[in-house]
Parts: C-alpha cells; structure tokens; sequence
C-alpha cells in the first residue's frame, strides 16, 4: 500500500464512523500527538488540562458545562507568534502543532454543538508526525519504502481497524481506550 491509496481508504472509512464515536475517533487521533509532547514544553500543562478535558467530556462528563470557562478556553492562549516559533521539523513541537490544530477543530465542533465524523483529516495528525520521525531516519512518508516502515505500518493498521470498529460497534468509547489497536512503547 501506498500513502494515496491508504488516504482514499481512510476517506471513505472515516465517513462511515457512526456520530456518537466521532469525539473519540477525534481523541484517539490526537492522543498520538498528546504523548509525543516533552512534558517539559512550556505550555505542557494548558495542553494537558485541554487534552483531560476532552477526554471528560467524551466520557460523559462536563457535557452542560460552559466552554468558555474551561481549560479549552485556554487553547486561545497560543499567539500566533508561539505557533510559528515552534519547529516542524522537531517531534514534540511538530506535535505541539498537530495538537492545537487537532484540538482546535474539536473545540469548534463543540461550540457548535456538534461533532461531527467529518474532518478526515485529523487522522493525519499521526501520520503528520510519523513523518517527521521518518526523516530524521533519511525516509520519507510518501515515499513507498518510508510508508511500509514498521512504525507507520503499525499506526494505520490501528486507525483501519479503529474506524471499522467505530463504525459498527455500539459500545462507548472511553479514556482507557485511548490507545486501542496502537502498540504503545
């Protein structure tokens, strides 16, 4: 398989996600991010508290609380002078990134009072740092050879067997299943 064949399948497999496990199909995508983070990032902790937040409200709680007043408020904090500092070509800043950009389209949905399983996507998110990973090794993610390493050929087995699950189970997701399908180290 090849990076363009894989993202047509995903596109279609996304679409077939049922509503109520859209926040976690979300959520599990951006836990890849979340745990490539250096805790020691000056801003860990406003991402921190985002990052439980989410998975709260994603569990059942938090559901009537007001979104202004929460940790996903502090998101905002980022100025864009912060954002544009950080370095793509660094893991833990690259995933600094694809967080506030992953959680930023969560946030919105929420606001809207809606997650929706659109936004395809935020299943790049892993992928987008996977890729970074690759060319620290001299590879590259579109790159045949680069896609069938083992670390990405165990990131998209596990998002092709989540969005299969995810569109036919009934069961609630929940924060233990943050890592389902992944080989976490």
């Amino acid at each position: 398989m090849i990076f363009n064949e894989f993202k047509n399948t995903m596109d279609n497999q996304t679409s077939r996600i049922k509503g109520e496990n859209a926040l976690f199909w979300k959520l599990w995508c951006l836990t890849f991010a979340f745990d490539k983070i250096e805790k020691n990032y000056s801003n860990y902790k406003i991402i921190e508290d985002c990052y439980k937040f989410l998975w709260q409200i994603n569990g059942g709680e938090n559901k009537n609380l007001n979104l202004k007043n929460s940790p996903l408020d502090s998101m905002g904090k980022f100025g864009d002078m912060e954002y544009e500092d950080l370095d793509d070509f660094d893991v833990s800043e690259c995933a600094v990134k694809e967080f506030i950009n992953g959680a930023d389209v969560i946030i919105r949905d929420l606001k809207n009072g809606q997650v929706s399983n659109g936004g395809q996507a935020i299943y790049l998110i892993p992928l987008n740092i996977i890729d970074i990973i690759l060319q620290d090794d001299g590879t590259d993610l579109l790159d045949e050879d680069g896609f069938n390493t083992p670390i990405c050929l165990n990131e998209i087995n596990a998002q092709l067997k989540l969005s299969v699950e995810l569109s036919h189970n009934n069961r609630e997701f929940s924060f233990s299943d943050r890592n389902i399908f992944r080989a976490t180290t």
